[in-house]
């Protein structure tokens, strides 16, 4: 018997989601590569959540951006005074540097945030490579965060480049 941990978590799929980065979402959930909302592409869990007679599903998405010449330090730096105005209510929970299962080096961010009828909780992992910024973020209601929190983040971490 090994005491060798699997590469890849049970909770995740085995076979990584791949088009120039790889990603291992979490079984069962959906892929959606409409490029809705500027994604690359989305995966949404199957089972709806349910607040004050809204429905949301968790996802995660994978964005890519111009790093403006920033190294991750910057990057993080610069995100850190934006969300605050791109999302209503927003406010900064978590902040680490991380280390991929990949071995590459990367900065999490997490918050809760207002979106229309929602109270929503984030986490986004942001990765440099040359001029581009790479964002993995997952989102759930901030009142089913628990559920989601240690899945998402072993998601994001399995993102690495191609």
């Amino acid at each position: 018997m090994s005491n060798q941990k699997p590469d890849v978590s049970s909770r995740l799929e085995a076979k990584p989601y791949s088009v120039g980065f790889k990603i291992n979402p979490p079984k069962g959930w959906q892929i959606d590569e409409s490029g809705q909302f500027g994604t690359i592409v989305s995966f949404f869990n199957p089972v709806v959540d349910q607040e004050a007679g809204n429905f949301f599903r968790a996802n995660i998405n994978v964005t890519s951006d111009s790093s403006q010449g920033l190294d991750l330090a910057g990057y993080i730096a610069f995100n850190k005074k934006m969300l605050p105005k791109l999302l209503q209510d927003y406010k900064l929970i978590e902040d680490k540097k991380v280390t991929t299962k990949n071995g590459r080096t990367a900065h999490l961010l997490g918050g809760t945030f207002t979106q229309g009828v929602f109270k929503l909780r984030n986490l986004q992992l942001t990765i440099i490579s040359g001029s581009n910024a790479y964002m993995v973020t997952g989102t759930a209601l901030e009142s089913t965060w628990s559920k989601y929190k240690d899945i998402i983040e072993e998601s994001l971490l399995s993102f690495d480049l191609q």
